[in-house]
């Protein structure tokens, strides 16, 4: 597994020159404001490789919860057992609904199951825990152990701050002009 950098040198009018190193096995986090997220995220799907959960993947309304899982999990080979994974991301009580009737909240750990099946070493999540509930928080949270535990290096985009220190080992606040650890 290889650490992640990222950096950026131009001068613009909002985006500042930084130089982040993402650690394998570690979780970082950037907070920021939405205009600079949005060009962040752009820099960074400049790189070759690297997938953002951000939610615009697909999934099949008329599929089932596991039925969506299952496709996925023959797409990217996955090693884990399904059921286990539907264990993990706490699928179980949703399983046979199809993805047009769940819960937001359900919704988002069917996406956190389909990127933790990629098998990808350097993951970023754009907002991953906005808007969804304490049992979703905490999936997510586990997600992250485990990412961290085999290695992997996680960069977490929030606008939130708490969201931030929450989850990350390191915190960071980029800001128009300046960038600073917490």
């Amino acid at each position: 597994m290889l650490d992640f950098t990222i950096s950026h040198e131009e001068e613009n009018d909002i985006l500042p020159p930084f130089c982040l190193k993402l650690n394998k096995s570690e979780v970082s986090a950037v907070y920021s404001d939405t205009e600079i997220q949005q060009l962040l995220l752009v820099h960074i799907q400049s790189y070759q490789n690297i997938f953002v959960f951000d939610e615009t993947d697909v999934l099949y309304d008329r599929l089932t919860v596991e039925d969506n899982l299952k496709f996925f999990h023959k797409w990217y080979d996955c090693k884990t057992p399904l059921m286990e994974i539907i264990v993990i991301f706490q699928l179980t009580t949703c399983a046979k609904t199809p993805i047009k009737k769940c819960t937001p909240s359900e919704i988002r750990r069917v996406r956190y199951a389909r990127y933790f099946m990629m098998d990808i070493e350097r993951h970023v999540f754009f907002e991953p825990i906005y808007g969804v509930d304490v049992e979703t928080i905490n999936v997510f949270m586990k997600l992250l152990s485990t990412l961290t535990e085999s290695g992997r290096s996680v960069l977490l985009i929030v606008s939130n701050m708490e969201h931030a220190l929450l989850l990350a080992d390191t915190a960071y606040r980029l800001h128009k002009k300046w960038t600073s650890a917490y």
